[in-house]
């Protein structure tokens, strides 16, 4: 994925989370972005990547996680992909982690 795409992208979303003022970005600033939008189409991350990311962003490590997981064990088995997201978990990550559950939600 192109790098500078993705920053964007990301920094879009978790700002759009935290409840961002974006009506002092004019459109005329990001001349490319139609240009961005028509050639390189970007989807929703993966939850499990997203969770990883924003973990890094944080500092968090997997036992910073079992308040809104659960047990340690439980932790690594989603961040492994052997176990998938409840919907529980999927609200507290979503508000712990300031994560759209849009994102959280998608199937992985």
């Amino acid at each position: 994925m192109h790098g500078s795409i993705f920053n964007k992208f990301y920094l879009t979303h978790f700002l759009f989370a935290l409840n961002y003022d974006f009506s002092s970005i004019s459109q005329t600033k990001f001349p490319f972005d139609k240009y961005e939008q028509e050639k390189y189409p970007i989807d929703f991350p993966d939850p499990i990547d997203a969770i990883k990311f924003r973990m890094e962003q944080l500092g968090y490590r997997q036992k910073d996680l079992v308040s809104a997981i659960g047990l340690k064990s439980r932790v690594s088995e989603i961040l492994n992909r052997k176990r998938k997201l409840t919907l529980e978990m999927i609200r507290k990550l979503s508000t712990e982690l300031s994560i759209p559950t849009d994102i959280l939600v998608k199937e992985y």
